[in-house]
């Protein structure tokens, strides 16, 4: 009795979702596939907004002492208290200082504090919540347990306590800022794990002989880096508002350094009679906040239609 001859697939069949490949062991995009997530995010009129506003805050930040028309100090008595004109396009303080000057320098403090900040708590927290959604168990328990106790503490008053012990300044703020947003990159990235470290790539890598360690940077990592990514854009938005909120109490940024919530409280005397003195720091906040906020939306809906077209092609 003879043998059926093997059925040869159909070369115009695609591979199945699980199909495993060892010469592409991580199942992502390439530059090509973000390529394509830069061009759907130029394509949304509210996102190359919001790019826009965010570089022209790093363009003053970087280069904010060239641009400011006067001193950020430059006192000015016979100036004090001036509305808004030609001369001072924001006016002046109680002091002759002008406003403009102050906003812009004010940038480059609350974009190093915001940055840093959300750096610290991006490495801790992807770094822990790796560990936890990986690993599972015991170490699970003890490292999510632990975020929760500080994630129970609302935000800014957690912070308030971190400057209460280290001491007012600007690098105690940036610690506390960046230790109060741990836990959050922690949930978002044990969540991410949990769902991708049974997938048939990661078994694949670890049949092959790949420890831990290179699963969870080559092949889980780089597949739950759209919802970081996202939540990256977020905490900055909120990093800003956390700065200028501790500054605003005294425990941030120290005078005579300006930060835009350290000019809101010099302005908290002079609402009545200089307006202009806490509605354009107000503003700075206020636009930042929102264009780190609808970026941070594009991004996420972006990046789930990505993730939902790789999904129904098959990636592997």
């Amino acid at each position: 009795m003879s043998t059926p001859a093997p059925t040869q697939p159909d070369p115009g069949t695609p591979p199945g979702p699980t199909a495993y490949d060892p010469a592409v062991p991580v199942p992502r995009e390439g530059p090509r596939g973000w390529r394509r997530t830069v061009l759907a995010l130029l394509r949304r009129p509210v996102g190359v907004v919001s790019l826009l506003v965010l570089l022209g805050v790093v363009v003053l930040a970087l280069f904010g002492d060239w641009l400011a028309p006067y001193g950020i100090n430059e006192v000015n008595l016979d100036a004090r208290l001036q509305p808004p004109s030609a001369e001072f396009w924001f006016g002046t303080d109680e002091l002759g200082r002008d406003i403009l000057s102050r906003v812009i320098a004010s940038a480059a403090v609350s974009v190093r504090v915001s940055v840093i900040a959300v750096s610290i708590a991006l490495v801790a927290g992807v770094g822990l919540g790796l560990l936890a959604g990986f690993f599972g168990g015991w170490l699970d328990t003890v490292i999510m347990r632990s975020q929760d106790v500080l994630f129970a503490f609302p935000e800014i008053l957690l912070a308030m306590a971190i400057v209460a012990i280290l001491g007012p300044g600007v690098t105690t703020a940036t610690i506390a800022i960046g230790v109060v947003y741990i836990p959050v990159f922690a949930r978002v990235t044990r969540a991410s794990t949990l769902s991708v470290r049974t997938e048939t790539y990661v078994r694949a890598a670890k049949s092959l002989g790949a420890g831990p360690g290179r699963q969870m940077v080559r092949h889980v990592l780089p597949n739950i880096s759209a919802p970081i990514i996202v939540q990256t854009s977020l905490s900055l938005a909120f990093a800003i508002l956390s700065e200028a909120s501790l500054s605003f109490l005294g425990l941030g940024v120290q005078p005579p350094e300006p930060s835009w919530g350290r000019m809101l409280f010099d302005s908290r005397a002079f609402f009545q009679e200089a307006w202009w003195m806490s509605v354009f720091p107000g503003l700075a906040v206020f636009v930042t906040v929102l264009a780190c906020n609808l970026l941070g939306d594009i991004l996420r809906d972006v990046l789930d239609v990505r993730s939902s077209a790789t999904a129904r092609g098959g990636t592997r």
